[in-house]
């Protein structure tokens, strides 16, 4: 994380964070800057899935300092979720503070947001787990040696994608959407309303 601010000197400044993330590099990274603490300074928190397997989720809270200043970072592992997909950020559950939807093979689950993001960022239990078996998604891994060297792709020909979250009905709280495509064209949206 660069400041867009000028440097002093030709040299450069270095940079405001810098770290190793711990899953591998073809999987998801996502950060997300917002006031946890309400102190009036930006947080980044960043989510990605650890090892090879994305057996666990680990969430790393920078707190702002300010100027572009960032706390040490504070880890929080939500283990065996075999998560591929979530959101962060969106109030979900209505109470005003950042909540995290993940989807895998668990299905839906949601970990509601703490009052005190600096003790605990999240629930470590889901409050809401939504069964969504029959919707997973199978993918395909085609591996070819063609005349420009080895080519590996991954695919997924149905099922479910997402989460992502909008207020659809404009009550201030946010649905869930997943999305699916089929082979012949047409898909379906999954939308969640949580109560």
């Amino acid at each position: 994380l660069f400041s867009l601010a000028a440097g002093r000197s030709r040299s450069g400044e270095p940079p405001a964070v810098a770290f190793a993330t711990e899953s591998q590099r073809w999987f998801p990274v996502e950060p997300v800057l917002l006031d946890l603490d309400r102190d009036g300074r930006d947080d980044l928190v960043v989510l990605q899935p650890e090892g090879l397997g994305g057996g666990d989720l680990v969430i790393d809270t920078f707190f702002g300092q300010g100027e572009g200043r960032f706390e040490r970072p504070r880890r929080l592992k939500l283990g065996n979720l075999e998560a591929r997909a979530w959101i962060y950020g969106k109030d979900l559950t209505g109470d005003g503070i950042a909540d995290l939807a993940t989807f895998g093979k668990a299905g839906l689950s949601l970990f509601a947001g703490t009052a005190d993001p600096r003790e605990s960022l999240l629930d470590r239990r889901p409050r809401k787990t939504l069964d969504l078996k029959g919707t997973q998604v199978t993918i395909g891994v085609t591996v070819s040696l063609g005349s420009e060297g080895l080519d590996a792709a991954t695919g997924s020909p149905g099922g479910l994608r997402g989460p992502t979250a909008e207020d659809l009905d404009a009550d201030g709280r946010p649905e869930i959407l997943l999305v699916s495509r089929s082979a012949g064209g047409r898909g379906r949206i999954v939308v969640v309303r949580l109560l």
